[in-house]
């Protein structure tokens, strides 16, 4: 054995096959284990990247609640390192204010900081309650639990409650929230005209109720033997504690208690509506929700078992059911069983294609390498390294590194397969094989890593959650180094010495031989009589060829600019859910909503029945239904679909009927059909200015022209027309007989209102005791004239005598973007029709630059997702820039060459016109996953290239011609570069035509990918040469120039 045999790791493996064995078997087994116990979950969680300050101040007035509170926390937060923008929403219950972080800036250092800030504000209103500052923290659903039947609420809200504490119990659930119940409360209602028979007040009626009503601990007795409580506690429980409340004595000696002048009801709030229904019948729904270190699966499997054990307990009445409905694991699963399905389809395909060029042995143990690569990624996974779940970008990245890691495997094992048939199957061939691509492979991986490595840095929420993908195929890619340097060669080696076969299995192989040969002959026919033909013919006329590739290059271009292949940021994902929202216009009664729900839910019941009518359905393609009256204004109706391989429409198919079906809606605000992944607003313009005339006028404009635009729908903005008010103010006679404005106000909320007496705890519940006039008279405008108001000697005097009536409009809702008013148009965008980009080109030629000089005052600023595609298309720039430096330098240091880089790199162009007309192809827009894809193209598409450029430079260096050299690389490197293209390709193939919607936001990557990747192949084996002799014929010191 000569010295060079046993000198580096190549040859060490190579000679050591144990070592090489126990290496791959460690990696599988430890990964195997390792991909048993990872976190699984739907879509990666998002970065938080907000703080709110919540302030109650019910003050009745949004523009109270704005100057006395948000006004005052934006002031305070000027100036606040690490703050993009404040945001607040101010309405008569109170502000909230949100600020973004900037960046990468620490979320924990900036709620410190916020939390200082609004803690040394001083001048709040005295009625305002105290600030609650927190960060905001990600939670996703991940199931609902509905109990539902025609049982009273107070049965439901039992059950809902103990089932809530079972759930709870369970180790993998931490947080399931209660909805369509209503809060329990004891209303006490006193009719005006009892009042003024015994000469009382509400606030009377009121301190009556706490004097009586109390839990106190006065003190305790200690002594050296023990301690002992003593307690005042009388609190008032139920309905006939309270009715025994005294109020005064009778001047017969009698005495007045509550019940003699008031209505005491112990039941459920009934100031707003709220209630829920599952199938029609009334429902509490408990929905299970998963924060970012839940694990879907471990969640659903043991809320289905408390469900079972619910069920089997016989807890539940005969007449209430409990189901499950709407569970993430089930899409999750399919989404991942999409995934899996695909990827061994593709690894299939892979060995095949192996299999048909190499002999079986080689294509077996290179096709080894994938299990290999991906159970060594599975390990840097797990939550002390990368702490990546298995979700469905994850899984996506290993489907895109299907083809990938076995491309350098591929020309490792095309290498040792030419060198066994040149020089005999043996060690010293094997190592010699290896060797020969060592460099060109290794420096590939690396161009490849440079492509993929910087999509981590991309900014924007959503180029930060899709980075994730990139970062699997980079850790794929560095185990396909190790596996193919070192445990591969040791593999392919023993080929060496085969050993006899069984007479069966010699004849199959003589048969798979026979279709090898068949296949080897063919390549060398396409070879001899097509591919070195057209490259000497293209070599002869190469200036010619250049302008016909760059005439095809402009012409893919075009596709792009004119429309033809459109951009969108980010395609609709529809899911098997759809929702139908709606929000009614300030003001509008409450019965309003109710009808609206009860509409919505009709509509969708007559859909399902008409598509089953016209498929001629055995089972309806809706098979959970949902209605959910969340208050006086806003209402939901959610479905779940049938699985799609099981119904024949698809989800935005029926989103449409739905839409249709359901018509516009009296006076609604909003009314919105959601069956997609929701993500940043398709279209969010933000209008800013002093004047909330200015916010409308320019606000009206936009929507207006909006409406005339096809594809846009659910136009709706913030600024909400001013509901009705009755301003009370208070006349010179009320300030002559003592009262203040304050006065007047405080008694008008109490009556309207209510006083909110006292809170107590009653088992579980916390349970408010109010006070006020009737609902009859509380709703009826007719009654303030009849009120009176007490003065400050305890007389009573009409309204009419301390106050002047009038009627005005007031704002309802106040939106203020960085210190300034704001108005915000939203709206949705049908991406099969138009695109958000396209829309706004229209607003920005059109309408902006009226607006902006008819209103000198107005800022217009863009938010939703084209800041998203703002932020991420100009981190994309910045990265792909750094990717074309980084893959430079890989490839200027083995080719030991300035120039032959640029030449290599010119392939990247012709990869995007592949990736493009791909989109063209099938259909598909260019997306950010898309751009993602293009992105990576760049480093895979340089691979082959300079794989044919190391051996030209080789045939150079022994002073061959130049046109001899070409054709010489071309022909030797051919078999390599089809191998890793059609390996890349079939890797993706399954992926392509698959038509399940579960798959299609993974689609435009994969098609930017497998096109751009066939395309570049005919730029590596035709362009690339070209280019070589142009710089050739440039060259001063051309040596050996010949003719074609």
């Amino acid at each position: 054995m000569s010295e060079g045999e046993k000198s580096g790791l190549i040859d060490w493996f190579v000679n050591n096959p144990v070592a090489a064995n126990l290496l791959m078997a460690f990696i599988l087994i430890v990964g195997l284990v390792t991909a048993n116990a990872l976190r699984q979950e739907g879509f990666p969680p998002l970065p938080p990247k907000y703080i709110t300050v919540s302030v109650t101040f019910e003050s009745g007035s949004a523009a109270q609640a704005e100057k006395g509170i948000a006004m005052k926390i934006e002031d305070a937060l000027q100036g606040l390192i690490g703050v993009k923008q404040i945001i607040s929403e101010s309405t008569a219950q109170g502000s909230t204010v949100t600020i973004e972080k900037q960046g990468d800036y620490p979320l924990s250092e900036l709620l410190t900081a916020v939390k200082n800030r609004v803690d040394a504000i001083a001048t709040f209103p005295s009625r305002a309650e105290k600030p609650i500052v927190s960060a905001a923290q990600w939670h996703e659903h991940a199931l609902w639990v509905q109990l539902f039947g025609p049982a009273d609420e107070t049965t439901l809200a039992t059950l809902a409650r103990e089932i809530r504490q079972a759930l709870l119990r369970q180790p993998a659930i931490q947080k399931v929230a209660v909805h369509g119940l209503r809060k329990p409360e004891i209303e006490v209602t006193v009719d005006e005209q009892q009042l003024q028979a015994f000469n009382l007040s509400l606030p009377d009626v009121a301190e009556a109720i706490s004097a009586n009503s109390v839990t106190e601990v006065a003190g305790e007795i200690r002594n050296p033997q023990s301690t002992v409580t003593l307690s005042a506690n009388q609190q008032r429980q139920q309905e006939l504690d309270f009715a025994h409340i005294p109020l005064l004595n009778t001047p017969d000696g009698g005495e007045l208690v509550l019940g003699d002048v008031a209505h005491i009801r112990d039941s459920y709030t009934q100031r707003t509506r709220h209630w829920m229904r599952f199938s029609g019948q009334p429902s509490v729904g408990l929905q299970i929700i998963m924060d970012n270190r839940s694990d879907i699966n471990a969640i659903t499997e043991q809320a289905h078992q408390t469900i079972q054990t619910i069920r089997a307990s016989g807890r539940l009445p005969m007449d209430v059911q409990i189901e499950s409905w709407y569970d993430q694991s089930k899409f999750i699963q399919s989404r991942l069983s999409l995934m899996i399905e695909n990827g061994v389809t593709g690894m299939a395909l892979v060995f095949l294609v192996l299999a048909l060029f190499l002999n079986l042995r080689i294509a077996f143990w290179v096709a080894m390498g994938l299990p290999v690569c991906f159970a060594g990624t599975f390990i840097l996974m797990n939550d002390t390294l990368l702490d990546l779940s298995l979700n469905e970008l994850t899984s996506f990245g290993l489907i895109i590194a299907l083809g990938l890691v076995v491309d350098d495997a591929v020309v490792v094992g095309e290498s040792v397969h030419t060198h066994h048939q040149r020089y005999g199957a043996h060690r010293q061939s094997t190592i010699q094989g290896v060797k020969r691509v060592a460099t060109p492979t290794l420096f590939g991986i690396l161009t490849t890593v440079a492509a993929f490595w910087p999509l981590g840095l991309v900014a924007g929420e959503m180029g930060k959650i899709f980075a994730q993908f990139a970062v699997i195929v980079v850790v794929c890619l560095s185990f396909s180094l190790l596996e193919s340097k070192l445990i591969l060669p040791a593999h392919l080696a023993p080929a060496a010495h085969p050993e006899k076969s069984p007479g069966t299995v010699a004849r199959h192989r003589n048969i798979w031989k026979t279709v090898q040969t068949g296949v080897s002959q063919g390549l060398e026919v396409f070879t001899r009589w097509l591919y070195l033909p057209a490259l000497k013919q293209a070599l002869r006329y190469r200036y010619i060829t250049l302008l016909t590739f760059i005439v095809f290059w402009l012409g893919s271009i075009a596709l792009l600019s004119s429309g033809t292949v459109r951009y969108v940021f980010f395609p609709d994902v529809p899911g098997d859910t759809i929702s139908g929202y709606f929000m009614l216009e300030d003001g509008a009664g409450y019965g309003l909503a109710e009808q609206h729900t009860d509409h919505i839910e009709q509509a969708i019941v007559r859909v399902n029945q008409a598509i089953m009518e016209a498929y001629n359905l055995d089972q309806p393609v809706i098979v959970k239904r949902q209605a959910y009256l969340q208050n006086d204004l806003i209402g939901e109706v959610t479905v779940e679909l049938s699985p799609r391989s099981e119904r024949p429409i698809s989800t935005e198919e029926i989103t449409q009927r739905w839409r249709a079906a359901v018509g516009s809606l009296e006076a609604t605000d909003i009314l919105k059909f959601v069956s997609s992944w929701v993500g940043a607003e398709d279209l969010r313009i933000e209008l800013l200015a002093d004047s909330t005339e200015t916010l409308r006028t320019a606000g009206e404009a936009i929507k207006n022209h909006l409406q005339t635009l096809p594809g846009v729908t659910d136009i709706q903005d913030n600024l909400k027309p001013g509901i009705p008010q009755i301003q009370l103010t208070l006349s010179p006679v009320g300030r002559t007989l003592g009262l203040t404005q304050a006065d007047l106000a405080k008694q008008i909320q109490y009556a309207y209102h209510g006083i909110e007496v006292q809170q107590f705890q009653r088992g579980s519940h916390e349970v408010k005791v109010w006070v006020r006039y009737p609902e009859r008279l509380r709703g009826d405008i007719t009654t303030l004239s009849e009120m009176r108001i007490r003065l400050p000697d305890a007389r009573f005097v009409p309204l009419s005598v301390v106050a002047t009536i009038s009627e005005s409009y007031g704002n309802s809702y106040i939106t203020r973007i960085d210190n300034q008013r704001a108005n915000f148009i939203v709206a949705n965008v049908d991406k099969q029709i138009t695109s958000p980009s396209a829309i706004i080109k229209i607003l920005e030629d059109h309408t902006f630059p009226a607006l902006l000089a008819a209103h000198p005052g107005l800022h217009i600023q863009l938010a939703g997702e084209a800041k998203e595609d703002a932020e991420a298309s100009a981190s994309l720039i910045k990265i792909f820039g750094l990717s074309l430096l980084l893959i430079y330098i890989l490839l200027a240091v083995p080719l030991k060459s300035y120039s032959q880089p640029l030449l290599i790199m010119a392939a990247i162009p012709f990869g995007i016109m592949g990736a493009i007309v791909g989109h063209w192809i099938q259909g598909l827009p260019v997306s950010l996953l898309s751009l993602f894809g293009i992105l990576a193209l760049s480093g895979i598409v340089v691979n082959d290239s300079l794989l044919l450029v190391v051996r030209y430079n080789e045939s150079r260096a022994q002073h061959k011609p130049i046109i001899s050299a070409l054709l010489e690389a071309g022909h030797n490197r051919l078999r390599a570069i089809l191998l890793t293209s059609l390996t890349t390709f079939v890797g993706l193939l399954p992926l392509l035509r698959e038509t399940s919607e579960q798959a299609q936001f993974l689609i435009p990557t994969a098609v930017s990918l497998a096109y751009g990747i066939l395309f570049a192949t005919t730029i590596t084996l035709i362009l690339i040469p070209i280019l070589l002799a142009i710089q050739e014929d440039f060259l001063p010191d051309r040596r050996g120039a010949d003719s074609i």
